[in-house]
């Protein structure tokens, strides 16, 4: 039987849907003839928007559930992810404990290892992915902790991106954009484009994902199992979905990753300059940028279309006056290093 009051179970964190903007300046400015829309998660929520919300209602649902006291997740030292992590869990009066393991510093990174301090988190440092995820695992076991993965990417925080899918179809119904050919989306962990797929795969749009972190981490076979497990946790409450149509409605491309995760590209800078200079809009260089870049060099290649960029990234940032001062600060109280890449 179906459980009508499954996707119901959450807890209101965003407001949505997000809205749909055309990007026509972008169009004139790389010669596309074709149309380019972004759907703007950016500013999904005032506390901190990006994908991470929409995983967040149901992740911290069950949080809440589970009357667990200490959110314990990992990440980068300049984690969109924990940082979120550290916000919300704020609003709800929760303990935040961060697993963070080196990336190359950027404008970005400083600003969001300040806003993790300022939150009042707990940071541990660790010398690398794997060591962090370990640990983090570990302490999520301890009563009253709730470990969170990395990204959010779970069955339960993929239904978010799950329902993002049956959002855009209903914009498209409405008239606020045509549909689109094919939808670019940064992946890291994967959830999103995972929810995204199951989501989008009775239509016929396409999804390819710009993978900003090495092949070993975000593939084929890594993506297919997240997939098969949002699948299998609707499917007990009575939701059918297809799989394996969902499995062929997206690639992933590896070429804009640069040197590895965090690494800036010149394509990824070039992008983010043009968004900026041509639509006003702010993203930056590790998920958004090489998106948009996979996006730009695809568009400039064939020439016309109907394009769709996914905005994952906050828009809602606020300044934060002596930022190289209060990194400075907190780079040494850390102990890390501080050479900007």
């Amino acid at each position: 039987m179906r459980n009508v009051n499954f996707l119901e179970r959450r807890i209101g964190l965003i407001n949505s849907p997000s809205p749909i903007i055309r990007l026509k300046n972008l169009e004139k400015k790389i010669g596309f003839k074709g149309t380019i829309w972004m759907k703007n998660d950016g500013v999904l929520s005032s506390t901190y928007g990006g994908n991470k919300p929409r995983k967040f209602e149901f992740i911290f649902k069950e949080v809440i559930e589970k009357k667990a006291k200490v959110l314990v997740t990992t990440g980068g030292i300049g984690t969109n992810h924990g940082l979120a992590v550290s916000l919300f869990g704020k609003e709800f009066g929760l303990k935040t404990i961060l697993f963070l393991y080196p990336q190359p510093i950027t404008k970005y990174v400083k600003r969001n290892l300040v806003r993790m301090v300022d939150s009042g988190a707990e940071i541990r440092l660790t010398t690398n992915p794997v060591h962090a995820v370990a640990r983090a695992k570990m302490l999520g076991r301890k009563g009253g902790h709730f470990f969170i993965p990395p990204g959010g990417s779970s069955a339960t925080g993929n239904l978010g991106f799950y329902l993002a899918g049956k959002e855009l179809i209903e914009q498209i119904k409405r008239g606020e954009l045509p549909e689109p050919s094919i939808i670019f989306i940064p992946v890291g962990t994967g959830g999103s484009l995972a929810g995204l797929s199951l989501g989008l795969c009775e239509s016929e749009i396409k999804i390819i994902g710009i993978c900003v972190v090495e092949r070993v981490v975000t593939n084929w076979t890594v993506l297919s199992y997240e997939i098969l497990s949002l699948s299998n946790l609707l499917r007990k409450n009575g939701i059918r979905t297809n799989p394996l149509k969902a499995m062929m409605r997206f690639s992933l491309n590896h070429k804009f990753i640069g040197k590895g995760y965090g690494h800036l590209t010149n394509e990824a800078v070039e992008a983010v300059k043009i968004m900026m200079d041509e639509e006003g809009i702010e993203l930056e260089t590790t998920y958004t940028g090489k998106t948009l870049a996979g996006l730009i060099h695809f568009a400039r290649e064939k020439g016309n279309g109907n394009l769709l960029f996914w905005n994952t990234h906050n828009l809602n940032e606020p300044d934060i006056p002596d930022l190289e001062k209060k990194f400075e600060d907190v780079a040494e109280w850390l102990g890390i290093w501080t050479e900007e890449l």
